[in-house]
């Protein structure tokens, strides 16, 4: 997704190089005589427009480095996990975009074998001993 935020700046930047700044610009100069004030007004807004796209650049190029840091973080998560902690959290990988799920419905299972073997084990022991 990182990848298509920076496609997607570098086309919005050309498009507001091109569109909003030399086109405009251009045509403003070679045209100066017949728009004489009203050149400052356009100048102006094409002005704000293309600070308001830049904020949008900033807001995208923030977005990007957020997924970046993301990423390095789960792919840091996604290691493999000892046994101990596999044994005391349940399935390892937590926290991971790519979760499998499955995994914690076998330990679910496990977990529910192992107690019903118990309860079954201790209501055994307590019938021996009356």
């Amino acid at each position: 997704q990182a990848r298509w935020m920076l496609v997607s700046m570098a086309i919005q930047a050309t498009i507001v190089v091109v569109f909003f700044g030399i086109l405009p610009a251009v045509f403003v100069i070679r045209e100066w005589n017949k728009f004489e004030n009203l050149a400052f007004g356009f100048m102006a807004v094409l002005a704000f427009l293309v600070l308001v796209e830049m904020k949008m650049l900033v807001v995208k190029w923030a977005i990007v480095k957020s997924a970046w840091a993301k990423a390095g973080r789960q792919s840091e998560s996604a290691r493999p996990v000892t046994s101990e902690v596999r044994i005391a959290g349940g399935a390892g990988r937590a926290g991971s975009f790519h979760h499998d799920v499955s995994q914690e419905a076998r330990a679910m299972d496990q977990e529910t074998l192992l107690g019903e073997r118990s309860m079954q084990t201790s209501e055994m022991s307590t019938e021996h001993a009356h």
